[in-house]
């Protein structure tokens, strides 16, 4: 048996040697002698035998040639495997872009060429109506099919990163075994197991790693580079885990808000409230019936336009009231209301006990409306497809408006002026609470007494607001008269006509007064601090001696202070003397205002669907905590009141008119309440409802007039602080687009940048030391190849935790099945 064992072994050698001078293949690849297998610890299996018998001598195999192999696969192979890794950069490094970029796809997910049109004007037919309401159902189906797709590419993504991971793991793994200090075994499986979450509570992974052997063998660096090792699996198991969804977040598109970029309109100059109505503004084009020569004459009874708008106004107010509504008007095409807000007047704890507040009435520019409407008119056409091609000018114009078209939803915005006003009401019967007395020829002073800071259309001295109450206080006020002053004193008229009521009688006309004054004076009714001796407040003592400039330049209690300047009072009287039953003579309504400007932001959803009204809206670019501090007074040309009750200075406007059918209305019942024996504070209580709407509605008219300058410019720099800034135009648009909005894509970005690293760090690592990689059922055979050397004794059998600590050093090798080596480190 031994000389047939040994006539076998040298008839192998013989074969062996032939084929080595055959192949010419390196003698380091073929199998070690059995004295050489013996002290590696290398155990070849039976698969080596031909036969099945453990008592028959081995046989030489057939095929052994086949098995021997190098360590290292050939170069190309390894740049194809490298390469497969590289490309994953390709399609990450491309998501990122996108979304750093905040690349817009448009009106759908799915928006090849980036024409998804929605058809956001449908027409007057029922079939373009049909459409438009079709397209964003098909536009959300497409969308649907696309997100679903784009779930399985993320997926793909993800495993594809695996792999790539799991290389990485092997290569370390591999490296760190075959170094002398070895690895302990517990380690030696992490490339098939680091990526599962449940293996993170494995015992035996952090008991291996809390007490590492200490022998010469495993030195204080070897040890720490186990920790970095482990540590490393840890972490690639978290980035494996979070890849998937970090890039699905990045991949798929989310419908998002979005503000395009901001088209320069030009400068603001300033306001033209200081002045009449020019031929050369907006107020002219606005009001097409009129001329330059009604308006340079202070003609405004031809603005039927106007006069429309106003009654509109009066006649809606009380509707809006009595069901909460809003008051509507209309600018061309778009519809608009007025809004209030609190300007606070002082704050708790500063210059009062308790903080006070103002009601703003704000009115929208008309201006920009009608330039939001233009915007409109451009959106409609461009989405319509219905315009001339060969005018340039008008194709570049509309260019500038393409990136509303793709959209879910759209809503224009504009920057421009809005103008506020704080409005207060007066009442006096026979001239018993005011007076006018005169200082020299070009000057008179004029007081209102009892005026109430209560009576606001707004408050009516009853809203309250968080801590603060509004303004209150009864004074008497003063007003200066006259240019004499040189304060910017104005003053226009008109009269609303008398109205037949019976027996052929008439009521009288009304006669209304504008006065515009640069100051205004204010006396606590009850003498305290007063800035004038009494006896300038005697209306039949001579006044010539009152030096009233001390009262116009006195620093006023804040609560008045933004009542002293610029003051606009409307004097309606009426003589009642000729009335039937009627116990007073004349009856005399006060309203004044002062204008507060502001910017505002004004909106505009332009689809027909969202939208059908075309209600434009507007929020105020007011800090959170904004005081009227943060608004500008303007003083205001009494012309701008003529224009808004469309009425010719000196002139006179018809009864018939809404506005001033209902200011006849209000002044009888004032009238009634007053032949009842009511005080007049009574009286503008009970009536306070009707008194809104008549001092309200035309100021609201007059302040939505006012045009502005602007400057042409060529500055980039949008500065919305100053007096004078940038005016544009902008959309916010609703789109299916990539971006970084949100938390959760900036961990998808951070996620796939450290996958990217990752990566690049495989690739150069995989080039470096170039190795085959080894499954885990050939690291478990060459383990069952592994001759036992008692590296578990008898006190280990029951200690799985001691196991896992044995190092091993692990080489790939050319032969055996495993084509691993294992050698026991101590």
């Amino acid at each position: 048996m031994d000389s047939a064992h040994g006539a076998g072994r040298r008839s192998n050698s013989i074969d062996i040697s032939n084929a080595i001078e055959l192949t010419h293949i390196d003698s380091a690849l073929w199998t070690p002698s059995a004295s050489s297998l013996h002290n590696t610890g290398y155990a070849p299996i039976q698969e080596e035998r031909e036969s099945d018998s453990d008592n028959e001598p081995l046989k030489p195999n057939q095929h052994t040639l086949h098995h021997w192999e190098t360590v290292k696969p050939r170069f190309w192979k390894t740049i194809l495997i490298q390469l497969f890794a590289f490309l994953w950069l390709a399609p990450v490094a491309f998501l990122l872009i996108l979304n750093i970029k905040g690349h817009i796809i448009g009106a759908s997910a799915w928006c090849p060429g980036g024409r998804c049109y929605p058809a956001i004007y449908a027409g007057s037919t029922f079939k373009a109506e049909l459409q438009s309401a079709e397209l964003p159902a098909k536009y959300d189906r497409e969308t649907h099919n696309l997100v679903g797709g784009l779930q399985f590419v993320a997926k793909a993504l993800e495993v594809w990163f695996i792999l790539i991971a799991t290389w990485l793991v092997y290569l370390v793994t591999a490296k760190l075994a075959a170094t002398s200090s070895g690895l302990p075994i517990g380690y030696l499986t992490r490339p098939s197991e680091f990526d599962k979450i449940p293996g993170l509570f494995d015992p035996l992974l952090w008991s291996t790693l809390r007490r590492l052997p200490s022998s010469r063998s495993s030195p204080r660096r070897a040890r720490r580079r186990i920790w970095l090792f482990v540590g490393l699996t840890i972490a690639l198991c978290a980035i494996c885990n979070l890849m998937g969804p970090a890039v699905a977040v990045l991949l798929i598109p989310t419908l998002q808000w979005k503000n395009t970029r901001k088209h320069l309109e030009g400068k603001f100059a300033g306001l033209n409230s200081n002045s009449i109505p020019s031929a050369d503004g907006f107020a002219l084009s606005d009001e097409m019936s009129c001329t330059a020569t009604n308006f340079s004459a202070l003609e405004y009874s031809c603005a039927r336009h106007w006069a429309a708008s106003l009654d509109s106004w009066i006649e809606g107010y009380g509707a809006s009231q009595d069901n909460g509504g809003l008051v509507i008007s209309y600018q061309d095409r778009l519809s608009f209301t007025y809004n209030t807000s609190v300007g606070t007047v002082t704050e708790p704890g500063t210059l009062s006990n308790s903080g006070t507040f103002e009601m703003v009435a704000w009115s929208p520019s008309r201006q920009v409306l009608h330039d939001l409407n233009d915007d409109l008119n451009n959106t409609i056409v461009l989405s319509s497809n219905d315009y001339p091609s060969d005018d340039k000018d008008l194709v570049d114009q509309l260019q500038t408006y393409i990136e509303v078209n793709n959209t879910v939803q759209t809503f224009l915005n504009r920057n421009g002026p809005i103008l506020g006003s704080l409005i207060n009401i007066w009442l006096d019967f026979d001239n018993q609470k005011h007076w006018t007395s005169k200082i020299d020829t070009d000057r008179w002073v004029r007081c209102y007494e009892a005026y109430n800071l209560s009576n606001s259309p707004l408050c009516w001295g009853e809203c309250g607001y968080e801590d603060m109450e509004p303004v209150s206080g009864i004074y008497t006020k003063c007003i200066p008269l006259g240019t004499g002053w040189n304060n910017g004193f104005k003053a226009r008229n008109f009269t609303i006509d008398r109205q037949w009521y019976e027996n052929e009688r008439y009521y009288p006309e009304v006669e209304v007064t504008i006065l515009a004054t640069g100051k205004a004076g204010y006396v606590a009714s009850d003498g305290r601090s007063p800035i004038l001796p009494e006896r300038c407040f005697d209306r039949n003592a001579d006044l010539s001696s009152c030096d009233w400039s001390l009262l116009w330049e006195a620093e006023p209690d804040p609560d008045l202070k933004y009542r002293s300047n610029s003051i606009n009072t409307i004097e309606m009287s009426w003589n009642t003397s000729g009335l039937p039953g009627s116990t007073s003579s004349k009856m005399t309504l006060v309203i004044d205002f002062v204008a507060l400007q502001s910017f505002a932001t004004y909106t505009l959803d332009p689809s027909v669907l969202t939208n059908p009204f075309y209600t434009a809206s507007w929020a105020l670019q007011l800090p959170e905590n904004a005081t009227l501090g943060n608004t500008t007074i303007v003083p205001v040309e009494p012309a701008w009141t003529l224009a808004a009750w469309a009425a010719t200075a000196g002139g006179s406007i018809a009864t018939t008119r809404s506005v001033a059918s209902e200011l006849r209305d209000v002044l009888r019942s004032i009238r009634t309440f007053y032949d009842a024996k009511l005080s007049p504070a009574e009286i503008v209580w009970g009536t306070r409802a009707r008194l809104s709407k008549v001092a309200l509605m035309p100021i609201v008219q007059t302040l939505s007039l006012i045009d502005y300058n602007t400057i042409a410019t060529t500055a980039t720099r949008l500065d919305d602080d100053s007096p004078h800034p940038l005016l544009y135009r902008y959309s916010r648009i609703n789109v299916y687009a990539y971006g970084l909005a949100s938390r959760t894509s900036w961990v998808g970005v951070i996620v796939t940048s450290i996958g990217c690293i990752i990566v690049i760090a495989e690739v150069v690592l995989g080039l470096q030391d170039r190795r085959r990689f080894r499954s885990l059922t050939q690291l478990l055979v060459a383990a069952l190849e592994h001759t036992y050397q008692n590296e578990f004794p008898k006190h280990m059998h029951h200690d799985e935790k001691n196991i896992a600590r044995v190092l091993f050093k692990l080489d790939s090798v050319p032969y055996g099945a495993g084509k691993f080596k294992f050698e026991k480190r101590v």
